[in-house]
């Protein structure tokens, strides 16, 4: 079978370390009055970190194997913030929930419209309270848009949700009846070779590495 991209992560497992930042690629200047001017002069890009639990050789086998079908940071691959998988009021308790028309939650909604800042869902749970730091992401421009939610918000009755989100949200906008990921959102990254870790040593040992988002 032809390996296409991105890729899958060869196993769900438990991280010890899995952090997203959102670095500004700002351009700052002081002034003599001490006020700070500051320029936007690059994509805000997400950039991940993982650590695993320790693995056996095994298990370290596999994931060696599959960073090689990376091709040194050329081969792009799906992952989400495991510790920020689940929307923060609720847990996997959100997957109990039923949406506002009928039928399971899935951890999905359905796009509607959006501003620069501000994105408008539906099919949410009646009441849905989408709390600050949750994360999203949909399909977008052959990728992954990827966004945090900035401040609280509820869904209305009908399951309608509209949440501040960042970074802003990009150009071309996207086609309503997208779907949206509330449930460990996945965004597209590509590995800094540099930082792969798998130490050949006996007994359980940890993975790691770093990446960036591609968009």
């Amino acid at each position: 079978m032809a390996i296409t991209y991105p890729r899958a992560l060869p196993a769900d497992i438990r991280w010890l370390k899995s952090t997203l930042s959102l670095p500004r690629g700002n351009a700052l200047n002081r002034l003599s009055s001490g006020a700070l001017q500051a320029a936007e002069v690059d994509e805000p890009l997400w950039r991940a970190s993982f650590v695993s639990e320790p693995l056996v050789w095994s298990e370290r086998r596999l994931w060696e194997a599959w960073e090689r079908t990376l091709r040194g940071g050329i081969g792009t691959f799906l992952a989400y913030d495991w510790v920020g998988s689940y929307p923060l009021q609720y847990g996997a308790a959100v997957l109990d929930l039923t949406r506002a028309g009928g039928g399971s939650y899935n951890g999905t909604a359905t796009f509607v419209s959006c501003t620069a800042t501000t994105l408008t869902l539906s099919g949410l749970p009646n009441g849905y309270q989408a709390k600050t730091g949750d994360r999203l992401s949909f399909a977008w421009n052959n990728g992954r848009a990827y966004h945090e939610v900035a401040e609280d918000a509820v869904a209305s009755s009908g399951g309608a949700l509209t949440v501040t989100v960042e970074p802003y949200v990009r150009a071309p906008y996207v086609d309503a009846g997208t779907d949206v990921a509330l449930v460990r959102a996945p965004l597209v990254l590509q590995m800094d070779p540099d930082t792969w870790s798998s130490p050949d040593d006996l007994g359980a040992q940890r993975i790691s590495f770093t990446a960036v988002q591609v968009i």
